[in-house]
């Protein structure tokens, strides 16, 4: 997302976006639909993307529990990276009942050159939640993450493993991708 020599971001990093990013996905409902609370249906915007434990994501001796709210802070010193943030937050995940993704990228993505690296995921996706799990499908493949909702927020998160933070040892990581209904 960001170049690794201005924001010494690890290079487990880009590899982390790409397997969370088509967590970006999400669902559109209309104000009186009834929805199930098992169901992505619906339109959502992600809130966040958190780690537990939090590491220190851009090696700057600070752990990060929240990349979204990390992101935000660095956009506010690095102004040139203000679109990529705004790109990754206002993007539009549709999720239609018949199983369909839609995804209305922010006009701020335009501007965004790494937004097709962030997400993999186009809209020719299917979703599919069942037993807890939500499954994306798209040409390059299937994902599955656990699923929770609790009103007008979903939560999709894996465990991944790898060395996150660029010290050399690797670490187990849950990585949560929270979504806000629109």
């Amino acid at each position: 997302m960001y170049s690794k020599s201005i924001l010494r971001i690890p290079a487990g990093w880009t590899a982390l976006l790409l397997l969370v990013l088509p967590l970006w996905l999400a669902s559109c409902k209309k104000e009186n639909d009834v929805t199930s609370p098992n169901s992505a249906e619906g339109s959502w915007r992600i809130n966040a993307l958190r780690f537990d434990p939090a590491f220190d994501l851009f090696d700057i001796g600070v752990p990060t529990s929240d990349a979204v709210a990390t992101l935000k802070q660095v956009a506010t010193q690095f102004p040139e990276y203000a679109d990529d943030v705004t790109c990754f937050t206002e993007t539009r995940y549709t999720f239609n009942s018949n199983g369909s993704v839609a995804v209305a990228e922010s006009p701020k993505c335009a501007s965004s050159a790494d937004f097709e690296n962030l997400n993999p995921v186009d809209n020719t996706a299917k979703w599919k939640v069942e037993n807890n799990k939500i499954t994306l499908t798209d040409a390059s493949g299937s994902e599955t993450y656990d699923f929770s909702r609790n009103g007008d927020t979903m939560n999709w998160s894996v465990k991944e493993t790898d060395d996150f933070d660029g010290d050399g040892k690797t670490e187990t990581v849950t990585l949560t991708l929270e979504f806000k209904k629109i």
